[in-house]
């Protein structure tokens, strides 16, 4: 939650939001993809803004076949911090999969 008098995040928050964004971390790189979603989600929930929770959930999607989130979650990415290549080129790659490649182009050059 959110200290209406700093609008800052409490400490419970900050702990909660670490903590699902470790297990999201961890169940990904043992393969369990759709428990890593909900983990990422759950972060999310605390920091909706949050560019490396949307960005690894993206990356799940992407393990899932569920390009069309992915791109939502990289698009979220991409509007917070547009700077952020890695993330361009993460969504190029989902729309070379999805045979648009006029996008996936707007998306290395972008990167470069």
């Amino acid at each position: 939650m959110t200290d209406p008098m700093t609008n800052t995040c409490t400490s419970g928050d900050q702990m909660g939001w670490n903590g699902f964004l470790d297990l999201g971390n961890s169940l990904a790189e043992k393969g369990d993809l759709e428990e890593a979603v909900d983990a990422f989600s759950a972060a999310i929930s605390f920091y909706p803004n949050d560019t490396t929770a949307l960005f690894y959930r993206g990356g799940c999607y992407i393990r899932l076949a569920e390009a069309h989130k992915a791109i939502d979650d990289f698009f979220s990415v991409i509007a917070l911090n547009p700077a952020n290549q890695l993330v361009h080129l993460n969504q190029a790659t989902v729309y070379v999969e999805l045979e648009e490649y006029s996008l996936s182009l707007d998306d290395v050059w972008t990167a470069t």
